[in-house]
């Protein structure tokens, strides 16, 4: 399904969800359909442009965050928290580009239970060569947008996720869900 499809699917449910359930905040669940509308686009987007090269997004990014870390060295549950992953998908990753050989894996000397993971010279050399291909690719993706739009929608977006962040505080329900 394409983007477009996708938020007319969620325009057309709109007034069936709101008639279902009327207690629920609609235009607050509007927002957030379309936000994971977003999501599934943007990685569309970017699983479209990176498949020639042989890698998905969460790769690619996993790549990129690497390069920029001090000495281009990281350990996987930081990774995880910087790319969005959890451990075990990053885990999974992670195997795939060692794999690739575009990342090595060392174990801790002083404690085996880490390890540390540090972009190769071959990674950087790929990730050089795909930021090359790709660079007028991505300007080209957002531009029907301003600077300034996009300068908004990013103060919007991480308003959001500080919104985000101050509601999980103290997130508990009253009701058991369990019994339903």
């Amino acid at each position: 399904m394409k983007g477009v499809d996708r938020l007319r699917a969620i325009d057309l449910s709109a007034k069936k969800l709101q008639a279902r359930i009327p207690r629920f905040p609609q235009n607050t669940i509007h927002v957030l359909r379309v936000l994971r509308a977003t999501d599934i686009s943007v990685g569309d987007y970017f699983e479209k442009l990176l498949s020639p090269a042989g890698v998905n997004g969460s790769e690619f990014h996993t790549l990129a965050i690497l390069s920029s870390c001090d000495n281009g060295t990281s350990s996987p549950s930081e990774l995880a928290e910087l790319v969005g992953q959890t451990r075990a998908n990053m885990t999974r990753i992670l195997d795939s580009l060692v794999k690739s050989r575009y990342v090595s894996s060392v174990v801790d000397r002083r404690d085996a239970r880490r390890r540390s993971v540090a972009i190769t010279a071959r990674g950087e050399r790929f990730l050089s060569k795909c930021v090359g291909e790709f660079a007028p690719l991505l300007s080209d993706c957002l531009s029907d947008f301003s600077r300034s739009e996009l300068d908004l929608l990013e103060r919007l977006l991480r308003k959001m996720i500080e919104s985000l962040d101050r509601g999980q505080r103290g997130l508990v329900f009253s009701a058991d869900f369990r019994a339903a």
